[in-house]
């Protein structure tokens, strides 16, 4: 039994390897930073739509894999610009670009989040800051994003964000489910 745990859980290690391998190839925007979700079956980036949701997702998953361990001493994807970069420094850097392009290109001048962004993070679809499924569910996936990014990296200043987002959000849910609009 315990061989197949084994067996079980280096197949699952591989699967997430290649799976980090594959979003590498066109997810990872690593010329403008974070992440697009348009992928073809290849990996190929068939769009260059970036969503605020999205890329705070991308900042947990990432933290979380670098968090974990699952990966270490693995080497990190070669398109990252470094050969010999192991995959924990890899998983660690796209996360906090992921957050990076989040936090510079996804909020309005309000600071509300907007909902959808070019390449180069030029809002298309701006900010609905009182409409939880777009900019609201935004903010709560950056937030929790920073929770797990600050868990790798204990900078205060990713929880401290990721608190007044989460107060943020809980008072327009407040507000939301009184009005019955949600």
């Amino acid at each position: 039994m315990g061989s197949d745990l084994h067996g079980l859980r280096a197949s699952l290690q591989n699967d997430l390897e290649a799976f980090v391998r594959f979003f590498d190839r066109g997810g990872v925007d690593h010329e403008h930073g974070g992440c697009c979700c348009g992928l073809s079956a290849t990996g190929e980036r068939l769009t260059g739509l970036k969503f605020v949701w999205f890329n705070g997702r991308s900042i947990w998953v990432y933290s979380r894999l670098h968090n974990l361990g699952v990966l270490s001493g693995r080497d990190a994807p070669n398109s990252a610009g470094d050969p010999g970069a192991t995959m924990q420094s890899y998983l660690i850097d796209v996360a906090q670009r992921a957050r990076d392009f989040a936090l510079s290109h996804g909020r309005d001048a309000s600071g509300n989040f907007i909902v959808e962004m070019d390449e180069r993070g030029t809002a298309i679809k701006p900010a609905e800051p009182n409409y939880i499924p777009s900019s609201g569910y935004g903010s709560a996936f950056v937030a929790e994003g920073l929770i797990e990014l600050f868990r790798a990296t204990a900078n205060t200043s990713d929880v401290d964000l990721a608190i007044e987002l989460l107060r943020k959000f809980v008072r327009l849910s407040k507000c939301c489910t009184m009005l019955k609009l949600v």
